[in-house]
């Protein structure tokens, strides 16, 4: 049984269908606002050092990722952390400091996940 849009909310961009559920929706216009031009079409954007830069932030963290064996999770947060020093400030519409909380923050996530895991893993000091 095929449901049938009843409603579109085009404000706030939902579809309401027959059998009371909804899903939101995008349009190409939200699409092309939400990417940044600069990645369309495969392009390297020139605030994390731009496609023909040796050390463009991409690649320094794929070298630094191999070489250190990071794990999926190391490469995540680490990867986002450099991405956000390697554009710090020259991304239109983020200043210095929203680009340096973002990496203290990740730092912090990182690090909070790195204590929570060897708790885990770690055993009790019975001692007294």
């Amino acid at each position: 049984m095929s449901k049938r849009i009843v409603k579109v909310d085009k404000e706030n961009h939902i579809i309401w269908f027959d059998d009371g559920s909804n899903e939101y929706y995008t349009t190409e216009e939200d699409n092309n606002s939400i990417i940044d031009k600069e990645y369309q079409n495969g392009n390297h954007a020139s605030y994390y050092g731009g496609k023909d830069n040796p050390y463009e932030c991409d690649k320094v963290i794929n070298a630094w990722g191999e070489q250190n064996n990071w794990s999926f999770q190391d490469g995540w947060y680490l990867g986002t952390v450099l991405r956000y020093l390697c554009r710090n400030g020259n991304k239109k519409g983020n200043s210095k400091e929203q680009d340096l909380q973002k990496c203290i923050n990740y730092l912090q996530m990182y690090l909070d996940k790195l204590k929570s895991k060897r708790e885990q893993t770690e055993p009790l000091d019975y001692t007294e």
